[in-house]
């Protein structure tokens, strides 16, 4: 296979990709939506800043930090945010 086929392969997979993956602009950075499908959501935030205090009154939400360290305020308590270690987050909290 010559390089320009590989090189078209490859650019034809990422359009691919990133039609499939919504990214969604937000003031605190970005979202990207990598699953919806049958009940459930997989999102990959991309924190840039601070965001403000709020809750979902729909769903439960289980946070996994992959990098980084922040802290998280679940009704009263303020908890760490720690690389791989989850979080669950109940609807209305």
């Amino acid at each position: 296979m010559s390089f320009n086929n590989l090189k078209n392969n490859y650019n034809l997979a990422r359009v691919a990709w990133n039609k499939a993956m919504k990214r969604i602009d937000k003031p605190w950075g970005y979202e990207e939506i990598l699953v919806d499908d049958n009940g459930y959501l997989v999102k990959k935030l991309v924190l840039e800043d601070e965001t403000s205090m709020h809750y979902h009154s729909v769903r439960n939400e289980l946070l996994i930090p992959v990098t980084g360290e922040g802290t998280i305020m679940l009704d009263d308590d303020v908890l760490p945010l720690v690389p791989l270690t989850p979080v669950y987050v109940k609807t209305g909290g």
